[in-house]
């Protein structure tokens, strides 16, 4: 459960830097789609910042008053919901593009990920001990 909770805190983590870098990569080809100045970009931008700052200063009050886990659960009801919804309207282009790549990519990724997981463990393990041996050097100068 804790390597589970693990894995999902690091995802949550990695996607809170997403949206800024899928916004330089992405405007390009949104704004030729959706027929917009370049200079909405920078609206889309202060949007992505403004919600941020009001769910930093809406959560501590809803932990208050919900219990953390159905905030937990209520996240990732919606993320799914809204998964299923995106996958369900898709181009047919990804589709088609998943069918050239095929199921042959999954052992790559699933390696890939358990890499990347087991490497940012172990950067947080080695951090950890470094600074433990620095708390207890400077307790034993002390004393």
């Amino acid at each position: 459960m804790g390597s589970f909770l693990l894995a999902v805190i690091y995802l949550i983590f990695i996607s809170l830097g997403l949206p800024d870098s899928l916004l330089g990569s992405g405007w390009p080809r949104m704004q030729l789609d959706f027929g917009v100045p370049s200079s909405c970009a920078g609206f889309v931008s202060m949007t992505i910042s403004f919600m941020t700052i009001i769910s930093a200063l809406v959560s501590p009050r809803l932990i208050r008053a919900v219990k953390t886990q159905w905030i937990v659960i209520a996240s990732i009801g919606l993320q799914m919901a809204s998964a299923y919804v995106g996958s369900t309207v898709m181009p047919m282009v990804f589709g088609l593009l998943q069918h050239g790549i095929g199921i042959w990519i999954m052992p790559i990724y699933l390696t890939v990920f358990a890499a990347l997981n087991v490497g940012f463990l172990e950067l947080t393990y080695r951090k950890l001990i470094c600074e433990e041996s620095s708390v207890s050097q400077g307790s034993s100068r002390l004393s």
